[in-house]
Order: C-alpha cells, then structure tokens, then sequence
C-alpha cells in the first residue's frame, strides 16, 4: 500500500514539474519574443505613472 501510495506521489510530482517545465518555457518564449519591441515603451510607460 505504502510502496503504491510512494509511486503515485512520484508520478504527481513528475507530472507537475513537467507541466512546470513546459510552462516557464513557454512563458520566456513569449517574453523572449515581445522583448523586441517593448524596450523603447517601457521608459514612456515608467514617465506615465
């Protein structure tokens, strides 16, 4: 019972890691990508506020 409630456990972890993983990735693609352009916004968007 032990040994299958340590296995599930392990798979859970994986899986959320896995998903984690995936998600940082996509995230710094997209910030990758829109890092392009936004530099010159961002000091108007700092003078803004």
């Amino acid at each position: 019972m032990s040994q299958t409630y340590a296995l599930l456990c392990a798979r859970l972890l994986d899986y959320f890691l896995f998903s984690f993983v995936r998600t940082w990735s996509k995230m710094s693609d997209l910030l990758r990508r829109f890092s392009l352009f936004p530099n010159s916004l961002l000091p108007f968007f700092a003078f803004e506020h």
